[in-house]
Parts: C-alpha cells; structure tokens; sequence
C-alpha cells in the first residue's frame, strides 16, 4: 500500500532489490497500471539478476572477467541486460567503473575489473555496450572513484586521499571512457574527496563533483544518480530531509533510496515552491529522465505489449 502511495504521489521509479522471477514482475505490471507515467525500475545487476533476485542466471563476477583476455563481457552483459528487461527492469547499476587499486578495500574488491586503467577501461566498455544494445541503461559508479579506499561506504563515509591531479589522471579515466562511450547513466558515490571540495562532503552532496565536475567539466549529459540514501556514509551524518536537499542541490538527476520517501518529496515539492532555480534545474533533470524512459522502451503504450503475459 506503501508503494502505491508513492507511485500515485508521482514517484518516477523504483529500485528493485529481492524477489523472483514469477513475483518481480508481476510487481512491476501491477505498479505500472496504476502510474500515471511509466515507472523505470532498476537494480544491482553487475553479475546477474542472483545477485538481487532469488532466481536468474548467475554470471562470473567483473574481476573473472577483467582476468581473463579472452573475456566474453560483452555478451554477459547483454545476457543480463535481456533477462533484466524482460521482468522489466530497464536500468541496470552496473558496471563498476572503480579501479581496485587498493587491497584493503572491503566493498570493491572482486567487483572492479582490475587493478589498471586499461582493462577497467577495455571492459567496463564492453559491459556498457553490451547492456545497451539490449535498450537497458547502464551505470558507470562510482564516481569519481571508489577504488582506493579502505572503508565501505555502506557502514561509514570513505575518503580519497589522494591530489586533484592524480584523481583526474587516475580515478577519473574510467569514467571519463564511459561517457566517451556513451554510457546513459553514472552513479555518484558517498565519499568525501577533500582535494576536490576543500571540505569532507560526501561526493553524492557535492555540487563540486556533480556538476562542476561530472557535468560541466566533462561534460556528461545523461542521468547523474546518487549511490542509496539509506547507507550510513549518508544517514550517519546527515538528516534524512537535509541530505535530500544537499542531494538535489548538487545536481543530481535521480535520488536513490531515501530513507523515508514521502518525507523526501515532501522537503523537495516545498523546495522547488521557494526556489524558481532549483524548480527550473529539476525539470530539466525530469526531461533527462523521460528521455532515457522512452530509449529504452518505456511508452504510455507500451504496457499492454511487454507485460500481457499473465503472471
């Protein structure tokens, strides 16, 4: 009931994070009836739809794949992007695009590719093409570099030690290859990068790294999506309405998994009342939204075709 609230409140998606293959996309079809726009769902899908879901094909995690040079990345990624869209999760969060530069990380590790540019580079390419040529969005996280820290950001917020320079020459290089290849989305991390903002603002608050960096600097124009509001690096430090707010004034597209979500559109409508900037600069990240929405498919009309089966 919950959920439905918030569909009819206008809530433009949602992350999907357990269930089945029978369960999720009867979900998603009954969600879709009653939306009075089409819903684009999403989820951690970087090694198959197990990773998430109680069922669906489990493939080798990124760093197998970032191992072996005769890699199939390619087709694995499309592999999970046509499974995921055919339950209707049109958005995948993947690929990570962090260089696993740093041993002791505890939350990368076995998800990075590699521990170099070029075969981050060389692979987290081929996933991002092979998920969109299946029409699923892609996501290139987590920016501007999760990579070399020794801190999981679901427990606590990491930071990067490391210059403005030596992150613009390393830990950006994925990212900046990603937008080269035209990647539809990238996922902000919750880290702070004091080089870079002079303060410990998470990156995912920043609108430094948002918009001075991710969209101006290099010039990004797809759907800019925070890492989940619900993690600690956030909730530990911040109000849940506070960080909603920072979140949108950063620049971010699309903000994922706060905590209390009718509390965040709640923060959000009154802020766009009082704040014809901010009102103008949300419009044009809903524009961005619907624009992906209708890449991959998702049309007014187009319900009764991809969900007729009857689940």
């Amino acid at each position: 009931e919950g959920i439905q609230i918030l569909v009819r409140r206008g809530v433009g998606g949602f992350c999907v994070f357990w269930g089945g293959l029978v369960e999720t996309p009867r979900m998603i079809s009954e969600l879709q009836k009653i939306a009075a726009t089409p819903l684009l769902f999403c989820s951690d899908f970087e090694h198959g739809l197990a990773m998430r879901l109680q069922n669906g094909t489990a493939f080798p995690h990124a760093l197998a794949m970032g191992m072996n040079p005769q890699s199939r990345t390619k087709a694995i990624a499309s592999a999970i992007a046509t499974e995921s869209r055919s339950i209707g999760i049109m958005w995948n969060l993947a690929p990570v695009c962090d260089i696993n530069s740093n041993k002791y990380n505890p939350v990368i590790n076995i998800r990075s590719f590699g521990n170099n540019i070029g075969i981050v580079n060389a692979r987290s390419a081929d996933y991002i093409e092979g998920t969109q040529a299946e029409r699923v969005l892609a996501t290139a996280k987590h920016f501007p570099g999760h990579g070399d820290t020794e801190t999981d950001s679901h427990q606590s917020l990491p930071v990067l030690n490391h210059s403005a320079e030596r992150i613009r020459e390393f830990e950006l290089a994925p990212f900046e290859n990603a937008i080269a290849r035209g990647v539809k989305s990238i996922m902000v991390g919750h880290l702070a990068v004091p080089s870079i903002t002079g303060d410990q603002t998470p990156a995912s608050l920043s609108y430094s790294i948002v918009t001075d960096l991710l969209r101006d600097d290099l010039g990004f124009g797809g759907l800019i999506v925070t890492d989940a509001l619900d993690m600690k690096a956030i909730t530990d430090n911040y109000p849940e309405e506070v960080a909603a707010l920072m979140a949108l004034e950063a620049g971010n597209d699309v903000l994922l998994l706060p905590p209390n979500p009718a509390l965040a559109i709640d923060v959000l409508a009154k802020k766009f009342e009082n704040s014809p900037r901010i009102k103008a600069q949300a419009l044009e990240s809903v524009s961005r939204i619907f624009a992906e929405k209708s890449w991959c498919g998702l049309r007014e009309d187009s319900f009764e075709y991809m969900f007729r089966q009857d689940y």
